[in-house]
């Protein structure tokens, strides 16, 4: 669909409310986590600390308006490094 239509500005703005629900919550500061959102999926990549960040990763997603469903695959530990200066 060509720029501009509903369809581009309902996700542009679902990813804008996912966007912010994950950044103002304390908890989540920090956390480094790619977000889409497209057509009422949200989709969350990256990694967090926790089980219980990752659980309110995902329960803050799902409360967002326009989100009907939620792909989290946020990785639970420390991101590991896939190359290291020597």
């Amino acid at each position: 669909m060509p720029v501009g239509t509903p369809d581009n500005d309902d996700n542009a703005t679902a990813l804008s409310l996912v966007q912010n629900a994950l950044s103002v919550e304390p908890r989540l500061m920090g956390v480094h986590a790619a977000v889409d959102a497209r057509e009422g999926v949200a989709q969350l990549e990256g990694h967090v600390a926790t089980r219980d960040d990752y659980d309110l990763a995902d329960r803050l997603v799902r409360a967002v308006p326009g989100i009907s469903r939620v792909c989290n695959m946020l990785q639970i530990g420390v991101a590991r490094l896939l190359w290291a200066p020597r």
